[in-house]
Order: C-alpha cells, then structure tokens, then sequence
C-alpha cells in the first residue's frame, strides 16, 4: 500500500510509519542498514527506490588474509591443546610418585589450572574452526542479510556489486514479497 500523506511504499512507508523522519538526520537513519555475511557485520545505506544500498567492499568482499589468519590460529591453537594434554598426562603420571603431601596438592591444583586452560582453548579452537568452515563452506560468499533500523530482516542473493575506488554500490535482491505491500 502507498502512503497517500507521504506516497511512500514498502520497506519506506514501513519505517516512515514505525520510526517518523523529523528532519534530514532521521531519514538518512531510516534508509540505514546492516549487512550480516559469514564473516560478519558492516553497515550500508538505502540510495534508491530499487533497494540499492550503498556499503564499503570488505562488507562485501571477504578478505583472504583472514582466512589465512584463521588457519594459522587452528593450527597454533592445535599444537597448543596437543602439548597441553601431553603435559597433563605426564604430570598426572608424575603426581602418584610425590610423597609429600602438600606438595603433591599443589601440583594437583597446577594440573587442574592446565586442564582449565587446556578447556578454552579447545572452546577456542572450535569456535575458529567453525568460522572457518561457515566462511569456506556454509556461505557462497553471495549470500546476506540486510537488517533494518526496526530489526526486519531480509536474506539477499546475488548481489550485483559495481566497484568505484573503495565503496561498492550493491544491488540486494531480496524477497519481493515482503519489500511492497
């Protein structure tokens, strides 16, 4: 439906209706969007009737050093937890031939604090790992969702992306449906 005050429509009148613009600082607050990709959050802005927002590239585009920054934390991380547990087993080994008795409680509580640690970094390595397969695998680097300022969410394919100097203009095609009423 149009708005016959302001002759809006769609998402426009969606956000004119719930978030009234008082002056040029709250429009531009309502054509604002964020854009959620695999590899996290960047901010656009609506510049058209089409929906085209206007964003930076590295929203858009993933950068490869990243990845390359994730792979070498797995593997750190990995070598890290390995030494860890070989520690661990050792001085567990170790800790039935103390025979003070107060000695052998600390080192019981050293133990317990590598183990601790030993826990967050396996958390740690999870957590990258599954950055690193949703970036690799779980995305099709086409793939988004746009966020409005009233949290409405719409999931974008096949961006067509028009690179001037640093700023993308990005054309989202997202669920026709629920961009008119």
């Amino acid at each position: 439906m149009t708005s016959p005050k302001t002759g809006l429509q769609g998402i426009a009148k969606q956000l004119d209706d719930a978030y009234p613009p008082r002056n040029n600082i709250e429009r531009a607050r309502n054509a604002t969007v964020f854009i959620k990709t695999a590899w996290g959050f960047g901010s656009g802005f609506f510049i058209d009737d089409d929906c085209h927002i206007i964003t930076n590239r590295h929203v858009v585009e993933f950068d490869e050093k990243k990845m390359i920054e994730l792979r070498k934390k797995l593997s750190l991380l990995k070598r890290n937890i390995e030494k860890g547990e070989k520690t661990i087993a050792d001085a567990e080994n170790k800790i039935n031939r103390i025979s003070d008795n107060n000695y052998r409680q600390q080192y019981r509580e050293k133990i317990e604090e590598q183990k601790e640690k030993i826990s967050k970094a396996k958390k740690e390595y999870e957590d990258a790992g599954e950055e690193l397969d949703e970036i690799q695998f779980g995305f099709t680097g086409r793939e988004f969702k746009v966020i409005l300022i009233d949290d409405t969410e719409f999931s974008g394919m096949d961006a067509v992306i028009r690179v001037r100097e640093k700023i993308t203009l990005q054309s989202l095609v997202l669920n026709s449906q629920q961009l008119i009423d």
